[in-house]
């Protein structure tokens, strides 16, 4: 492997793999697969416009770069999810622990606290301005949470820290607190790196990603509800084929 496509392919098909060795009911499968291809839809979007210095240079920083995407997704899903269950944040954020644990533990091998606690609060943040957006609020927490994954994404593939975490209590409202934890590196690295894709675009195919998800695992759920599990892999497949064709004739994705 040596190129960006390699690493990515090679991180999903890891993905899939494990989600698939140790999944025991179609709906878990399907639920998982379906984040897997958010994640990667995500990466398939901005990865491509993005220069080198954003693009993952080995197998590690696709691991990296495969486990920030797939957080919005796993966040929106628990939200919908939560919201049509009436679930309490507490049970809501345990759920979404015990994600990041599997994917950082059993399917990467790369179990790490910062980590975990990291994409916790990220997931606080996500949270919370789901919640105002569907209360009919103004969000500027959307496009601060956007900001927070493009400094993260560009850590994940530089190896070097821009923002101190530790100095941000979330969920944030405010700039001067994102500025104020900046790292002594963050004006050189951000004016250099980040400014080829803006905020609104990322934010724009975030939130095609989760669209992308739902409809599949919406797909696929309702395709293998009584399969045998030797015949979840090419239901999956065929329920691919059919998301990115209905995908496609949305509204909103037409739009954009």
């Amino acid at each position: 492997m040596n190129n960006t496509e390699d690493y990515i392919k090679a991180t999903f098909e890891q993905y899939n793999s494990s989600v698939y060795s140790w999944a025991q009911t179609a709906s878990e499968y399907a639920k998982w697969v379906s984040w897997g291809f958010g994640a990667d839809y995500l990466l398939g979007v901005v990865l491509p416009n993005s220069i080198d210095e954003r693009k993952p240079k080995n197998i590690s920083e696709a691991h990296l770069l495969f486990e920030l995407a797939i957080q919005p997704i796993v966040t929106n899903h628990y939200f919908t999810t939560g919201r049509r269950f009436n679930r309490s944040w507490e049970e809501n954020e345990a759920a979404t622990e015990i994600v990041r644990r599997n994917i950082q533990g059993f399917i990467f091998d790369d179990e790490s606290e910062e980590r975990i606690q990291l994409y916790g609060d990220f997931h606080k943040q996500f949270h919370q301005s789901l919640q105002r957006l569907f209360s009919g609020d103004q969000d500027p927490m959307s496009l601060l949470y956007c900001e927070f994954l493009e400094h993260r994404w560009l850590e994940c593939c530089s190896g070097e820290q821009i923002i101190d975490w530790s100095k941000i209590s979330f969920p944030c409202w405010s700039y001067e607190e994102v500025k104020a934890a900046r790292c002594s590196n963050y004006n050189e690295m951000m004016e250099d790196l980040l400014n080829p894709y803006n905020t609104v675009a990322f934010y724009r195919a975030i939130n095609q990603s989760f669209m992308f998800s739902n409809l599949l695992f919406k797909i696929a759920y309702d395709s293998m509800e009584n399969a045998s599990k030797d015949s979840w892999y090419g239901i999956i497949l065929s329920s691919l084929a059919k998301a990115v064709d209905e995908f496609s004739n949305l509204p909103y994705w037409n739009s954009q």
